[in-house]
């Protein structure tokens, strides 16, 4: 079923109830209660933004010759057997995207603001920012046409919009900016600064193992909920800095990348875990975050690579705070360095 949340407040307070209208196979309803945690995610509304010179390349021939679709619209590399496709992203998307793409299509490139120049590999080439299409089908970086035939179809891996449809947003003071890539405003990427009762998981971008970062969030939400322990000013300074830490960039204003260890320890802190229960905490985490840094090291460089790396096999000894690694068994045979891989 579907349903609405909203408060019955205004202004600043946040003392009135939550009213939550749902329908569902038994009919429609209404409940009261004392707080509302969103915790659905956000990756329903894809983002997929004008690439230059888009459109005089889809002018550039007959309807439908050419296409233009978002990751989350994409199934099979076959529907793109034979075709010069253009990647756009360089994340985990685009990546499994391109690497999927690579001997089924034509050709495959990739743009992502990740590539520092141009470069062609094989029947692929990596293009950095800037990167333009022709209507000709060609791509253009600097003025320089990039190696490769004429794109035919383009592939956006760029993420997806804040979009909470069931709340009130203009009520509850919940802005998103121009094209809904952030979402305001939010103390510790989590509660909303006016209304403290209406908390999200789920938020920040980038993150490097979701599991530890959800558990961390919930683990404040529990807390702040049972006995607040954050004032207005203090949230509203937080998000201040924050904004002043993104700059220009206000997408940014969630991405976590390797700020998230510390994030997760802060929140955890937070809650009230003390002593030597955080003591243990740290030393989990720091094996966690040991075993990524591992796995980072052995993706390929270029984001069409194999991505053996997934396949690697981590035991790990968590009273000794120690780990080991096995390889899969393409990447023994090739010789493979346990460290990193091109």
């Amino acid at each position: 079923g579907g349903g609405s949340a909203g408060s019955g407040g205004s202004g600043g307070a946040d003392t009135d109830a939550w009213a939550v209208a749902f329908e569902g196979a038994e009919g429609r309803g209404v409940e009261k209660f004392d707080a509302v945690v969103v915790a659905k995610g956000h990756y329903d509304e894809p983002y997929a933004p004008e690439i230059l010179g888009q459109r005089a390349w889809l002018a550039g021939a007959e309807s439908g010759a050419r296409t233009v679709v978002h990751s989350r619209e994409y199934d099979d590399p076959t529907q793109h057997a034979g075709r010069a496709v253009l990647v756009v992203g360089g994340r985990s998307s685009a990546v499994d995207v391109a690497r999927e793409l690579r001997g089924v299509a034509r050709w495959v490139y990739v743009l992502e603001k990740g590539c520092q120049r141009l470069m062609s590999v094989g029947e692929c080439t990596h293009l950095p920012p800037g990167a333009a299409l022709r209507p000709d089908g060609g791509v253009e970086v600097g003025g320089e046409l990039a190696p490769g035939p004429p794109v035919d179809d383009v592939i956006l891996a760029t993420g997806y919009k804040y979009v909470f449809p069931f709340l009130d947003s203009e009520q509850l003071g919940l802005e998103f900016g121009p094209d809904a890539r952030f979402m305001e405003p939010l103390y510790m990427h989590i509660v909303h600064n006016r209304r403290p009762s209406l908390c999200f998981v789920g938020i920040p971008l980038a993150v490097p193992t979701p599991v530890h970062l959800f558990e961390a969030q919930a683990r404040f939400v529990a807390a702040h909920l049972c006995a607040p322990f954050s004032t207005l000013a203090e949230r509203e300074g937080w998000l201040e800095a924050r904004r002043a830490a993104v700059g220009e960039r206000t997408q940014d204003l969630h991405f976590l990348s390797e700020d998230a260890w510390n994030y997760m320890r802060e929140l955890t802190c937070m809650s009230g875990m003390v002593g030597a229960e955080y003591e243990v905490y740290q030393r989990r985490l720091a094996v966690v975050a040991e075993v990524y840094a591992d796995r980072v090291a052995k993706r390929p460089q270029l984001p069409w690579g194999d991505d053996w790396f997934r396949r690697c096999q981590y035991t790990v000894d968590w009273e000794a705070g120690t780990w080991q690694v096995s390889l899969p068994e393409e990447a023994q045979q090739s010789g493979t360095d346990v460290r990193a891989a091109l």
